[in-house]
């Protein structure tokens, strides 16, 4: 009986530090690995973006960027000292409060459960155990459901959380205190739910079975949402002084999801999700030379990407699919159809006037853009005008630095903009960018 019970407490013991030590250890490791990775991916884009007889061109801030997320420093100056990366002091300092916590809390959730474990496993093997059967052992509290089911919501939220954030090359000893922190506070809610509204109900209504799956499914959801569930609390509370949100305005504002985007599904979504990219404003916004590091998605085939969803947040999804049907799939294509003399063309002008400026919009004029007439001066200029605003935007430039930079790259018949005619109205939006002008 001693040695069963020795034997009990050495697994119990190997499995709360397995489950408290593996996840700073393997995550950290990860990293490491993940870090080494896209270095090599940044020095490929360094040659790429590095042309030999173009010294005086300047630095592209977006690929810059990229090379100090990952090296600290520019690729390739003389720099004597190693890259400044998180200390091993550091990671240490980091991990031994989040290993302290889940292995003071595993052991509780596995010593409570370890009568119904072994229970379980003698009837699955047909072998008799030391155990008393399930039916006879005493009513198990219900603090020890609730630190059962929040400890695993608050652990699978831990590894997803530091899934997404190795995906996005953030995860740092700052992730491993702001783990600990969530786990204590899932925790502490699920308990204080579970003490202080349902123990109390199942007493009163002596409905035990029914209230035990109740504490289940809330105390593994405050684990793993614990943000939501204080959000929730407050928002419930007569707090006076508490600033609520304005619910209405979910109401009337929408997020348009990039499946909008040509090229990208349903899996495609998910993907780009662990990157917290989940609408066109995001894909709009994001870095594409970044995106490229961390994704496994092609660099042209993201750069497309982002200057669908910059044309879909500039003119909304239904003028988006609109333009589709003219030819006009990015900004830049807007762009060049207004203000390059190679594309322009008034016929092409006018139907993108009627999509961008409809009549409804603008009751005042009576302007019908979809008529055979003859366009006047003021009408073209003011969708010129139109177009030109919506290409004055610093994510805009980003891009545009990046296809002129890469069109240098292939040779001066594949650039996207060439020099000939681009902007016949003189009013480039990014004319005094000497560094992204093609030479």
């Amino acid at each position: 009986m001693a040695t069963s019970d020795m034997i009990n407490n050495v697994t119990l013991l190997v499995i709360s530090i397995l489950l408290s030590a593996l996840p700073p250890i393997v995550f950290v490791g990860i990293r490491q690995a993940v870090k080494i990775n896209r270095q090599e991916v940044v020095r490929d884009l360094a040659a790429v973006f590095t042309l030999p007889d173009s010294r005086n061109e300047g630095p592209i801030p977006s690929f810059e960027f990229v090379k100090y997320k990952y090296f600290f420093h520019r690729v390739g100056e003389d720099n004597d000292e190693e890259p400044r990366d998180h200390s091993l002091s550091s990671w240490l300092i980091g991990a031994v409060p989040l290993i302290l916590l889940l292995f003071l809390l595993s052991y509780l959730a596995v010593m409570s459960i370890e009568p119904y474990v072994f229970d379980f496993v003698g009837k699955s093997l047909g072998a008799s155990t030391n155990q008393k059967p399930s039916l006879d052992m005493e009513p198990t509290p219900m603090w020890v459901w609730s630190l059962c089911a929040s400890l695993s919501g608050g652990y699978v939220f831990m590894i997803r959380s530091f899934y997404r954030a190795i995906n996005n090359f953030d995860f740092s000893p700052m992730s491993l205190v702001g783990a600990c922190n969530n786990l204590l506070v899932g925790i502490i809610g699920a308990q204080i739910l579970t003490c202080v509204v349902l123990n109390p109900l199942a007493n009163a209504t002596m409905l035990h079975e029914s209230v035990i799956s109740a504490v289940l499914l809330f105390s593994f959801a405050i684990g793993y949402l614990p943000d939501s569930a204080t959000r929730t609390i407050l928002w419930r509370s007569d707090l006076g002084n508490f600033k609520r949100e304005n619910r209405d305005i979910y109401k009337s504002s929408l997020t348009t999801p990039v499946e909008i985007i040509d090229g990208i599904d349903t899996e495609t979504r998910d993907r780009l999700a662990d990157y917290h990219i989940r609408s066109t404003q995001n894909l709009a916004t994001a870095n594409p030379l970044m995106l490229f590091v961390e994704t496994p998605f092609g660099v042209y085939q993201i750069m497309d990407w982002v200057a669908q969803a910059q044309l879909c947040c500039s003119v909304g999804p239904e003028a988006l699919v609109k333009l589709w049907r003219i030819g006009i799939r990015t900004l830049f294509d807007l762009e060049r159809a207004a203000l390059d003399d190679n594309c322009r063309d008034d016929q092409l002008l006018r139907k993108i006037g009627a999509i961008l400026l409809p009549i409804q919009a603008c009751p005042e004029q009576n302007i019908d853009y979809n008529a055979n007439t003859k366009q006047s001066p003021e009408i073209t200029s003011e969708i010129i005008a139109n177009i030109v605003v919506r290409l004055d935007d610093p994510h805009v430039h980003r891009l545009r630095q990046i296809y002129i930079r890469i069109g240098n790259r292939i040779g001066s018949d594949s650039r996207r903009f060439p020099n000939t005619g681009r902007y016949s109205q003189g009013s480039n939006p990014a004319s005094s960018d000497t560094s992204s002008a093609p030479a």
